[in-house]
């Protein structure tokens, strides 16, 4: 396969059907996706429920750091492959088939890379130093759980890719799924130094049965590596992944600097304070995923319309959730989590601030990522993270959990200003257009 394939026009594609079947198409995929992900939310909200009740704001704050270091490490490995995979199956220029038989020999490889330093972790040194960072009796789970992770993860992207939007979200409550049902029977039996073969077990129950349906769709699926095709992946991938790597620090990166300047007691209660406040943006978390995949195959116009639309619903769905947990947060916390929890409505209150912001920012960058120009999030994210982080550092030490959540949102406020200037100055739309839904927007 050519190279001449990757600096094709980004609005250049196969005919496709347009107007109402094609927002028809859209409202069922983003609907369908965002029922799944409030259910996935939903099992992670009751796990980090059920740990906090179990293991109070360490144990929450050690398990917490332990999903965070699974989910980050599979996005940093990736390289973006999976997303490039979407927008060039999308776009027929590689097949589902080849795609996937490609990155399944990328997951083995990374496998064997990752896996290769393990016995490493049995020396007595590494255990004993392993244990008094992450408070886990077994630290090498930081490093078997991430080829599980990592295998879920694309085969929820092949599954999007191949236009089946319902198995990329149900990959999702698999793995949340799973690590409910293994964290309840964990504790049950009394083993709560254990809860982290929980994570374990989600990924890997989850890649396995992925992959499975994934085999079927496709008609088989043989592990191969093709340099041409490889390197056009990679070549569009690093700069997605950049964007949603730092889209994810710019998420959570805050909870690495609360470990290191205050403890791991205060990274517990600050978890459950942002883990609440993003439910304010998993409306948008389901629709600029089915946006990404859609506008990929759209013209110019039709992309700028559907994500005008989508934005000032979005939005609109966002502050009133936002509201409601800052009226809800004094009494629910407590109630949920524990009187140990109580410290985290403050920060939980200021961090509802940036995800209103956030939720407008996922859309925007994943309407640019199909028009070809990946590169417009990660600029975004390289200054909100850079300005999270000075913020951070120079405030947190002093002002604890509260600056943090002030950094936070003030970080996500500067992401959203690059963006809108990229996407106001690329396609012509002005952000007073991608604000608040209007009544024909409902009725659409």
């Amino acid at each position: 396969m050519s190279e001449s394939h990757v600096s094709a026009s980004p609005d250049v594609g196969p005919p496709r059907c347009r107007g109402s079947s094609e927002g028809t198409l859209f409202a069922r995929g983003a609907v369908s996706l965002a029922a799944v992900q409030a259910a996935t939310t939903g099992c992670i909200f009751v796990t980090g429920v059920l740990v906090s009740r179990a293991l109070g704001p360490q144990g929450k704050g050690s398990f917490a750091m332990l999903c965070l270091a699974v989910a980050l490490a599979p996005l940093v490995l990736s390289m973006g492959l999976g997303q490039a995979a979407i927008y060039f199956v999308r776009r027929c220029v590689f097949s589902a088939r080849e795609c996937a038989g490609n990155l399944l020999a990328v997951t083995l490889l990374i496998t064997l890379v990752v896996l290769a330093p393990l016995p490493l972790l049995t020396l007595p040194s590494a255990d004993s130093w392993l244990k008094n960072v992450v408070a886990f009796r077994h630290p090498w789970l930081l490093i078997v759980c991430i080829p599980p992770a990592l295998a879920r993860l694309y085969a929820g992207h092949l599954a999007a890719a191949i236009d089946d939007i319902r198995w990329y979200s149900l990959s999702f409550f698999l793995e949340a799924g799973f690590r409910l049902l293994c964290a309840v029977a964990i504790l049950a039996m009394g083993a709560d130094h254990d809860i982290g073969f929980a994570v374990f077990f989600g990924s890997s129950l989850a890649a396995m049965i992925t992959w499975r349906e994934l085999f079927r769709r496709v008609d088989g699926i043989r592990p191969q590596l093709q340099w041409p095709l490889l390197r056009s992946l990679t070549a569009y991938g690093t700069r997605t992944q950049g964007a949603a790597i730092l889209g994810y620090m710019n998420l959570k990166v805050d909870q690495l600097v609360v470990a290191i300047f205050l403890n791991l007691q205060s990274v517990g209660v600050y978890s459950v304070a942002l883990s609440i406040s993003e439910l304010a943006i998993y409306a948008s978390r389901a629709t600029s995923m089915v946006l990404f995949v859609r506008a990929s195959g759209m013209s110019a116009v039709f992309a700028s319309h559907a994500t005008s639309r989508v934005a000032r619903l979005s939005n609109t769905l966002a502050v009133f959730i936002a509201a409601s947990i800052w009226i809800a947060a004094p009494t629910v916390v407590p109630y949920l989590f524990g009187d140990a929890f109580l410290v985290a409505v403050w920060p939980l209150r200021v961090l509802l601030f940036g995800t209103c912001v956030l939720n407008l920012s996922q859309l925007l960058s994943s309407d640019l990522s199909a028009r070809g120009n990946p590169s417009a999030g990660l600029r975004a994210n390289v200054v909100g993270l850079f300005f999270m982080l000075a913020m951070d550092i120079a405030l947190v030490p002093r002002f604890g959990l509260l600056a943090a959540a002030f950094a936070s949102s003030l970080s996500y406020v500067v992401a959203l200003i690059v963006l809108l200037v990229e996407y106001t100055r690329s396609t012509g739309v002005t952000t007073r257009t991608l604000i608040c839904a209007t009544q024909g927007d409902v009725a659409a």
